[in-house]
């Protein structure tokens, strides 16, 4: 066009040497989208036949900018957009951080459902951790006393058992609990559990994490400008108001029977789901069924104007339950075997084995008796303080056995007892962080060559249950080859019997 080389130049440096930015409909460029490349173009959209692909910075501004495009769209379009199929991804960098987030806020939850499984009480403070769990709480309750810090200074290593004169002298009997014999280290494990479907547990994460889309958190986020109840208009509505304190879902706590699960005044939601630890499995179960069904509820209230009468909701909450019930089922469980009747008498061991039967009993003075017989070589009873129920003393009777099978040599066993709770559970290896003694019982058990286990009934443990109450004054005693007086016409019925 005729223009001087160097005016050629000049305009050439002005254009690929700046940015500009264009004002289109009277708007500037809200949404800064991404890039393939540092030097390629920002892409803010991908428009497809039947799929849209918006681009835009993790911010609360460019997010406000896509909903109200997208609220125009609607308007202007006739359409509605089917937020069920979309879906809202974010990258690498911001997903991190976002889940650093997240777990930071849940840090409290977490350590509020953890409890001390003592293995040797090197690594628990007596005091100050929570290593014991019931229905008084999961810490000690007993006077700290100075000068004593861990857990392992009253345990007596040489036997693997509490300091007896130790711990009567400092505990209150709440406070006594079994103990591991393996000396194993100890370990943190998790005590909430909730019997519920995944979506009810993806819903109380979410109201603990307080993302739930109440009225107050939308508010919050400039998204409303009111954050009245849309049931009472009464208060502003909090999760914990929406769930537990509107005057409309008060008396479904009470009619379904969980008012045990109420939120209690100023208690946050991590307090609450704590608390929760510690009410019945099956109350429990059906609370958190009740709160997202309430939750449910709310929303058609709010998105739908519809409200649905108590009746419904309860029997909607008892169908969650029982359907669950059914699912996990199927799902989880193992075909159950039939039951294998008890025997109606003693039976001798097959040609090769030793048949252990052991017993527990309670005396009046506070002392726990366990009694063990092998047939037909052995027979000991042993007496302990009775720190714990009659159900930890059975197993501690049925931990003896095996001890003293393993110290005589005894290859091929088979242990009985008429405590069928126990056998049931020893059966399906169900040990939770309190079973000590059942732990031990099963790793001890592995150190057999064949170790088989089943139910008798009480009149046919007559040997081990009359050398349990057998109360004599020494800490042990051990018969070889015979047994004691008192004991003798209870074998002699049993060979009788054979």
């Amino acid at each position: 066009m005729g223009f001087d080389g160097r005016w050629v130049n000049l305009v050439m440096h002005c254009v690929s040497s700046v940015k500009y930015s264009f004002i289109i409909n009277g708007r500037r460029k809200e949404l800064h989208g991404a890039k393939a490349s540092r030097s390629g173009p920002a892409i803010s959209r991908l428009l497809f036949a039947n799929d849209s692909l918006l681009f835009a910075r993790a911010t609360r501004h460019e997010c406000k900018v896509i909903v109200d495009l997208l609220n125009k769209y609607e308007v202007a379009s006739g359409q509605k957009i089917n937020y069920e199929k979309s879906v809202v991804s974010f990258s690498r960098g911001f997903g991190e951080l976002f889940l650093e987030k997240y777990l930071e806020c849940a840090k409290a939850l977490v350590k509020e459902g953890l409890i001390w499984w003592i293995g040797n009480g090197t690594n628990v403070n007596i005091w100050l951790n929570s290593w014991v769990a019931d229905e008084e709480g999961r810490f000690i309750t007993s006077t700290a006393v100075e000068g004593l810090n861990h857990v392992s200074e009253f345990v007596n290593f040489s036997k693997m058992e509490w300091d007896e004169a130790l711990i009567s002298s400092i505990f209150n009997e709440r406070d006594k609990k079994p103990l591991s014999m393996r000396a194993s280290r100890d370990e943190l494990t998790w005590l909430f559990l909730m019997m519920a479907s995944p979506k009810v547990r993806h819903f109380f994460w979410r109201a603990y994490t307080s993302t739930l889309p109440t009225k107050k958190v939308l508010q919050s986020r400039h998204l409303i400008e009111f954050a009245e109840c849309p049931w009472c208009g009464l208060e502003e509505e909090l999760t914990a108001h929406a769930l537990f304190g509107c005057v409309r879902v008060c008396e479904l706590w009470v009619e379904s029977g969980c008012s045990a699960a109420i939120q209690q005044r100023r208690e946050s939601m991590c307090d609450t789901l704590v608390r929760w630890g510690q009410i019945r499995a099956k109350v429990k179960q059906r609370a958190a069924f009740l709160a997202w069904v309430i939750c449910t509820k709310r929303n058609n209230k709010v998105f739908a104007s519809t409200c649905t009468p108590n009746e419904i909701l309860l029997a909607r909450v008892h169908r969650l339950v029982e359907d669950f019930g059914l699912y996990s089922k199927k799902i989880y469980a193992v075909a159950p075997r039939r039951p294998k009747a008890s025997s109606s008498k003693w039976v001798a061991p097959p040609a090769g084995k030793v048949k252990l039967n052991s017993d527990a009993s309670l005396s009046d003075e506070g002392w726990d008796g366990l009694g063990v017989v092998a047939r037909d070589h052995n027979g000991t009873v042993r007496r302990i303080r009775a720190w714990c129920p009659l159900e930890i003393a059975e197993g501690k009777a049925l931990l003896l056995a095996v001890k003293l099978a393993q110290q005589y040599g005894y290859e091929d066993v088979i242990l009985e007892s008429d405590s069928l709770v126990l056998i049931n559970r020893f059966s399906k290896a169900l040990v939770f962080y309190f079973d000590c003694v059942l732990d031990d019982l099963l790793s001890l058990s592995s150190l057999f060559k064949s170790f088989l286990w089943s139910h008798v009934k009480r009149d046919d443990n007559y040997v081990a249950h009359h050398l349990a109450k057998l109360m004599s004054f020494a800490p042990e005693q051990v018969w070889v080859n015979h047994c004691p007086t008192v004991i003798s016409p209870y074998v002699l019925s049993d060979t009788l019997s054979l």
